[in-house]
C-alpha cells in the first residue's frame, strides 16, 4: 500500500514539529510505503528536517492508495482516485462546527485525543479516531533538587487561552516570599509577562508586592524540563501538548486540567489533574476570526484546585518522587512503533 502524506513538516513551528513526528510514525507502518510533500501554512522559516523525512520526500510512486493531509480542514481536498482520504487536524474547543462541510467529504479524521473527538459534531463521530502522537524530544533524566522547589510554565506569546494567568493566580495566592518555591515562566514577550504579573498582584490584593513568592521570567525554555520540578499546564485548549510529555520523560510532575485531553495520559500516579468547569470560549486574541468564538466551549481550570495541586506537589517529597518515577515510566509509551501499530489497525478497518 502506498501513502501520500501532505503536511507542513518544513515549517519551524508547532505544526511543523507535529507533522515531522507523524511522518516518522507513518514510515514505521509495516507493509506501507510513504511519500511526503510539504505545504506551508505560515510564514515560518523552514527548519531542520531529519534524513528519514527527506528520504520519504524523495520517494515517488506511480499510484497511491491513501491520501493523508495534515492541515487546517479548509485546505483539505477529496480525491476519488485514492481508496482512502484522511485528514489529520486539531480541535482546541468543544463544538467548533465551521469546518464540518470540509470534513464531511473525508473517509477518516484523525485527532490526537479523545477530548477532541468527543468535542466534534455528532454527525462526524463515526469517522473520527484518536491516534495520540509520539514524543520526539530527547530529555536527559537528572536528579531533581528541592531548594527551591520550582514550578514552571511554557507561556509562549501569553495567549489568553494558555492558562498562564490562572497558574500565576494560583501560585501567588498559595505561597509567600518566605516559602522555598519559585515559578519559572518562559515567554517570548518578557515585557508583557511583567505586566501580567503586576495585574495578578493587583487582582489578588493580598499583600504588598514584596510579599508574593518569587517569579523568574525567561525567554529560553532549554533545560526547564530537566532542571525544574513541576510543569504547570493550565491551558483551556483541548488536545495533545508535547511539552507535557517531555515533562513526563524528565520526571517533572505535571499539573493539568481535567477534560483537556492531557488528563488522558497524565494520571494521578504521575501528576495532578485539577478540577475544571465547562464555559463559553471568550478569546479576544483569537488567531482566526472564525474560531475561538463564544459559539464554542472549553474547560477552564478551577484556580482553587490548581492551588491545592501546587501545595500537595510541594509539600510531600515522598509522594513527589513516586509520581516523578511513574512519570518517566509513562513517557516510554509515546513511541513511534506503538502509534504506528494503532494507525495501521485503523487504516485496515
Amino acid at each position: 500500500m502506498n501513502i501520500l502524506f501532505i503536511g507542513p513538516y518544513r515549517q519551524n513551528d508547532a505544526w511543523g514539529n507535529m507533522s515531522k513526528s507523524l511522518i516518522k510514525t507513518l514510515s514505521k507502518i509495516e507493509g506501507y510505503s510513504l511519500t511526503t510533500r510539504p505545504i506551508f501554512l505560515s510564514g515560518q522559516a523552514s527548519g531542520p528536517v531529519d534524513a528519514e523525512v527527506i528520504k520519504c520526500e524523495s520517494n515517488k510512486k506511480e499510484q497511491y492508495d491513501i491520501l493523508i493531509q495534515h492541515m487546517l480542514p479548509n485546505f483539505m481536498v477529496y480525491d476519488s482516485s485514492f481508496k482512502q482520504v484522511i485528514g489529520i487536524t486539531g480541535f482546541e474547543t468543544l463544538g467548533c462546527k465551521i469546518w464540518d462541510n470540509s470534513l464531511n467529504f473525508l473517509d477518516k479524521i484523525f485527532v490526537t485525543t479523545e477530548a477532541e473527538r468527543k468535542g466534534m459534531s455528532k454527525e462526524l463521530q463515526p469517522k473520527i479516531y484518536s491516534i495520540g502522537i509520539a514524543n520526539d524530544q530527547t530529555i536527559e533524566s537528572k536528579e531533581k533538587t528541592f531548594d527551591p522547589f520550582s514550578f514552571y510554565c511554557i507561556g509562549g506569546n501569553l495567549e489568553s487561552r494558555g492558562g498562564v494567568k490562572q497558574a500565576l493566580l494560583a501560585y501567588c495566592s498559595e505561597f509567600i516570599v518566605n516559602d522555598p518555591v519559585i515559578f519559572v515562566l518562559q515567554t517570548n514577550n518578557p515585557e508583557n509577562a511583567n505586566q501580567l504579573i503586576q495585574q495578578v498582584y493587583s487582582e489578588l490584593g493580598m499583600y504588598d508586592e514584596d510579599y508574593y513568592p518569587r517569579i523568574h521570567v525567561v525567554t529560553d525554555a532549554t533545560g526547564l524540563h530537566e532542571q525544574c520540578n513541576s510543569f504547570v499546564d493550565c491551558s483551556s485548549s483541548l488536545g495533545f501538548n508535547p511539552e507535557t510529555v517531555s515533562a513526563l520523560s524528565a520526571g517533572s510532575v505535571p499539573i493539568v486540567v481535567s477534560g483537556s485531553g492531557r488528563d488522558e495520559y497524565i494520571k494521578s500516579d504521575s501528576g495532578f489533574i485539577t478540577e475544571s468547569f465547562k464555559d463559553l470560549v471568550l478569546c479576544p486574541d483569537r488567531p482566526m476570526k472564525e474560531i475561538f468564538t463564544a459559539r464554542e466551549e472549553c474547560f477552564r481550570p478551577v484556580i482553587s484546585s490548581i492551588k491545592q495541586a501546587m501545595r500537595e506537589c510541594f509539600s510531600s517529597k515522598f509522594a513527589y518522587l513516586n509520581k516523578s518515577k511513574r512519570a518517566k515510566q509513562t513517557s516510554l509509551e509515546f513511541t513511534h512503533d506503538i502509534r504506528a501499530s494503532k494507525i495501521k489497525e485503523i487504516l485496515c478497518s
